[in-house]
């Protein structure tokens, strides 16, 4: 048998002798007085601690310092300097055994108060966590080890230089990362949807045509989301089991989303993360069979200007006086193709119109400061706040469906992004935004409908009218 495999074996037999020392512990703890160990107990628990640290076995000498710690065998000053001695003999062997003595080291140190002692042993542990970098293959896992690194080095007085470097290094591993990617292309063919709605709208005048418009969609209900999410346990329960993390275009992890347990229910925060999945498929397949045909159809059937968007607007309660004309030209820009001057005049009216709507249902949506000021809500604060009144005013899915959308990550977070110049061109023109486009359509037509058949669709008929009259007379 060789060398190696004679120090497995005799590890894995340090191992169990380590568990069987725990249980004895337990046991004679649980029939002596307290604070009386056996001293048979004791002889055997520092025999094994001595053993574990004399054969430089770093994982069975930690739990052993553990043990003797928790029973009051051996002393803190002791342990803190034998794990650090420890450390430095096996600085060779796995490096997240040889971190977590340094961590218990440190810790040990820092409660005797000996602080230099505590600031090497956090320094080696750092070091440990860096050594992992030569573990693993790939930027993107060479970027995680440097973060965890870093996230360490916060907590160390002193160390600018070392995190400047560190931080250096993270953005190129970060930026490589995005290369070594892999995509999984989903086919989605909606010709013969597309082709459906096509024909559906080509045969609408124009009142019923942006009335159906805003009605093409609804908004799926919770119930059947977290059903949608716990099929895809079922389904793909390794899937499930995995966490995820989610980066932005330059590889730094903006969000990581927990594992499902498959074997109770999962975590209101899996059900986000797994529905936010779903929903950004579902998002794209409505823009793609759906949204887009009919709006094209629109535009290439009734051309669209910005006479025929304003009695809708003017009879939407939903927008503020003040806002009309920033949403007519939003709108126009939206049916006419421009995404980026849509998004960046629509989107940001969110806020202000639910902060409306808010008021003549005669809700306030500010908050106060102690020294006597006030502050209007973002759209977070009212979607936490407010959000009982909101459900009751848009309906509860709409208002769910507004928060995966426009705030929650993992999701699109259009109003941060949008907020902090993060929407980038290409954005603009895919299916989150041109969803959400259309779903700021839909909220301002949704508070019109009371208004639809006696102000609005004369009022769109008598534009129709005149264009033609004009064509002929041309």
């Amino acid at each position: 048998m060789s060398e190696s495999a004679n120090s497995k074996g005799s590890e894995s037999k340090i191992f169990y002798a380590v568990d069987c020392m725990q249980r004895a512990l337990q046991i004679a703890y649980a029939t002596n007085k307290r604070g009386v160990t056996p001293e048979r107990v004791s002889k055997t628990l520092l025999l094994l601690y001595d053993t574990t640290r004399t054969e430089n076995i770093c994982a069975a000498y930690r739990k052993m310092a553990q043990l003797a710690l928790y029973y009051s065998q051996i002393s803190e000053s002791d342990i803190a300097n034998h794990a650090e001695q420890l450390a430095e003999r096996a600085a060779d062997q796995y490096p997240i055994a040889v971190q977590s003595i340094l961590e218990m080291a440190a810790h040990l140190h820092d409660k005797l108060g000996n602080h230099d002692a505590k600031r090497r042993c956090q320094l080696g542990a750092v070091n440990q966590t860096l050594r992992m970098r030569e573990q693993v293959s790939g930027a993107g896992a060479e970027a995680h080890w440097i973060m965890k690194a870093l996230q360490a080095l916060r907590h160390i007085a002193d160390v600018t230089e070392m995190e400047e470097a560190l931080e250096n290094d993270l953005r190129r591993l970060q930026k490589a990362s995005i290369k070594e990617m892999g995509s999984f292309p989903i086919e989605l063919d909606v010709s013969d949807e597309r082709e459906e709605t096509v024909n559906q709208f080509s045969n609408l005048t124009l009142p019923e045509a942006l009335l159906n418009f805003a009605r093409i969609s609804s908004s799926p209900g919770l119930d059947y989301l977290k059903k949608q999410a716990l099929d895809a346990v079922n389904t793909t329960p390794l899937t499930a089991m995995i966490g995820i993390s989610h980066v932005d275009e330059e590889g730094k992890v903006i969000r990581k989303s927990e594992s499902a347990d498959t074997s109770k229910e999962p975590s209101e925060s899996w059900f986000t993360n797994q529905i936010a999945h779903n929903e950004d498929i579902r998002r794209l397949y409505v823009d793609a069979s759906l949204i887009d045909p009919a709006r094209q159809t629109i535009l290439s059937t009734h051309s669209i200007t910005e006479r025929h968007l304003d009695p809708i607007i003017a009879c939407s309660p939903f927008i503020p006086d003040s806002q009309k004309k920033i949403w007519s030209m939003g709108l126009l820009r939206y049916f006419q193709n421009d995404y980026i001057s849509a998004a960046h005049l629509l989107l940001p009216q969110l806020e202000s119109s639910l902060r409306h709507i808010l008021k003549l249902n005669g809700i306030s949506p500010v908050k106060r400061f102690d020294d006597g000021t006030e502050e209007d809500l973002d759209l977070g604060g009212m979607l936490s706040r407010n959000r009982n009144e909101l459900d009751k005013i848009l309906s509860a899915n709409l208002a769910a469906e507004i928060e995966r959308i426009f705030h929650l990550r993992p999701g699109p977070a259009l109003r941060h992004d949008l907020a902090h110049g993060l929407l980038s061109s290409g954005q603009c023109s895919g299916h989150n935004v041109h969803y959400a486009n259309w779903l700021m359509y839909k909220l301002c037509v949704s508070f019109a409908y009371e208004y639809w058949d006696k102000i609005i669709a004369p009022h769109l008929s008598s534009l129709v009218e005149t264009t033609q009259s004009n064509d002929v007379i041309e």
